[in-house]
């Protein structure tokens, strides 16, 4: 996408894939990362205070498909990577740029239909999920309008989707222990 993009004559700026102000960037990337990180540890410790009955469709998939082993937990780290890039560039990225061309460089446009795209790729996390990443795509995109990067967002994303697998991991041995004893 992104060499088809730039044969095309979009530029890494257009793209979000350049850094045009680092010290922005970086402030930005904490302030995601702080900010992600407390919902995502305040709320796997609320889902780990409900019996497992309670937890829901979500929590048992997660379950099933987080790491439960040191080398599961290294995979992750490699998945958890590529789907924030992967993600960033085709949402933020790619769609927002042609969603904002298609519309005269309305970024409200290129906001809302690169949010809602991201939202529909989370389906599988039925309402709740698809209206909590509809609004992180709604940030994620701001992020990349206030700065004109996605390296913000793909280490916010990144450190997001770690902190859960690794919350589901630890909850997950936790339950197990529990069992054995």
């Amino acid at each position: 996408v992104a060499w088809r993009s730039i044969a095309r004559g979009r530029n890494p700026a257009q793209l979000g894939i350049a850094v045009p102000q680092p010290e922005l960037a970086l402030a930005t990337s904490l302030a995601l990362c702080f900010l992600f990180g407390v919902t995502q540890i305040y709320s796997r410790r609320k889902l780990s205070h409900l019996p497992p009955e309670r937890r829901g469709f979500f929590a048992e998939l997660a379950r099933k498909i987080m790491p439960h082993t040191a080398v599961e937990a290294l995979a992750f780290v490699g998945l958890a990577a590529t789907v924030a890039i992967c993600e960033e560039f085709l949402y933020r990225g790619f769609v927002f740029t042609l969603v904002e061309r298609l519309f005269r460089g309305s970024a409200v446009a290129a906001t809302l239909v690169s949010s809602g795209l991201f939202a529909l790729a989370h389906l599988y996390q039925r309402r709740r999920g698809l209206a909590s990443t509809f609004v992180v795509g709604l940030v994620f995109a701001g992020v990349r309008i206030l700065t004109g990067s996605l390296a913000p967002s793909i280490v916010a994303h990144m450190l997001t989707d770690l902190i859960a697998g690794f919350a589901a991991w630890r909850l997950s041995a936790a339950e197990e222990s529990k069992c054995i004893l």
